[in-house]
């Protein structure tokens, strides 16, 4: 892995001493340009790929105390070395608060610098080595954080940290949980849910919007959490109970199985996912009352509650009215 380096200072002399006298290429190291100000490195910087910076701090245009400053706003992996021949603790105590990597004096030992930008070098290829293994795992972590915000279990502050860490995708906007119960056993209901999703959400323009997640919480339960950024609430329950039922479907024919599925309340952002996933479960769970292998949300519920009940007041109502007309008192006050 070679590592590119820009060598900045105002002096041409000192500019091309660091640049031959010290065998950068030796040491995986290859100098992508020079420059003898700070604008011009800048420039160097915004068109090429530099991962070390050696810069004088006292230059025209654009000091090196500047140019370390819009290197940390825009570019924060690139390491910063500066260098200067004026031992002002000002300087010293600038560079720190701009996080410079190292801070050295003119006239710097060549054996000296070499070792710093060794150090930086090896810093950077660390740093590479955990954002590869972090890569690698990424999903199985945000499936830990997923699991861990159905639970309840994170703080606000923790929630924000890991958000940004493990780049969790869409966390603003409307979302939503459901809950996924096998009505006998099917295995990899995680995996080929989160593949239905994908086809459900491909078939559909107005669905484009859309980011779903599917996570396995427990051996007979799995979890999607969806959301989406540019719907209204009565426009996303409708939406919801469509892809639910689709999803539902899907199941029954590519893995020959049934699947209930409850849906949890609209909440905003990823931050509702816990009382969403707990109202989902309390739907999922009512299968065994309004029947499995459908599609329940609260609002459906309440739909087969008040048929159920209609039905059962419908039959004495009507028993009772035959009573009164056939002039059986009895019969018509045990009705009531």
């Amino acid at each position: 892995m070679t590592l590119k380096l820009l060598i900045v200072d105002d002096d041409a002399i000192i500019r091309k001493g660091l640049g031959k006298s010290i065998p950068w290429q030796q040491n995986g190291l290859e100098i992508v340009g020079t420059a003898p100000d700070g604008e011009k490195a800048w420039q160097i910087i915004q068109e090429n790929k530099v991962d070390i910076v050696i810069s004088d701090i006292r230059m025209p245009f654009l000091d090196g105390l500047e140019l370390t400053e819009l290197i940390q706003k825009n570019y924060p992996d690139i390491r910063t070395i500066l260098l200067t021949g004026y031992e002002d603790f000002s300087y010293a105590k600038k560079a720190i608060k701009l996080h410079a990597y190292d801070y050295l004096l003119k006239p710097v030992d060549k054996s000296q610098l070499l070792e710093t930008v060794k150090k930086a070098a090896n810093d950077i290829k660390r740093k590479s080595q955990i954002n590869v293994r972090l890569q690698e795992s990424l999903p199985l972590l945000q499936k830990k954080f997923y699991e861990n915000m159905v639970k309840g279990k994170l703080h606000i502050e923790s929630i924000n940290q890991q958000i940004s860490e493990l780049k969790i995708p869409m966390v603003e906007g409307l979302a939503a949980a459901f809950c996924l119960i096998p009505d006998s056993s099917a295995s990899d209901l995680e995996e080929y849910s989160s593949q239905f999703l994908e086809d459900i959400c491909s078939e559909d323009s107005s669905y484009f919007s859309i980011h779903a997640v599917a996570f396995s919480y427990s051996v007979d339960q799995t979890i999607i959490f969806l959301t989406t950024a540019d719907k209204k609430k009565e426009e996303w329950e409708k939406e919801l109970s469509i892809i639910a039922e689709k999803l539902r479907n899907k199941v029954q024919k590519k893995l020959l199985t049934t699947v209930t599925i409850g849906i949890g309340g609209i909440y905003d952002g990823i931050y509702g996912l816990h009382e969403s996933y707990q109202e989902a479960n309390a739907m999922a769970n009512l299968r065994h009352m309004v029947g499995k292998n459908r599609v329940i949300s609260s609002s459906v519920y309440s739909d087969i509650k008040r048929k159920e009940n209609l039905e059962k007041i419908h039959l004495p109502n009507d028993q009772l009215l035959q009573h009164i007309q056939l002039g059986l008192v009895e019969e018509a006050l045990h009705d009531i």
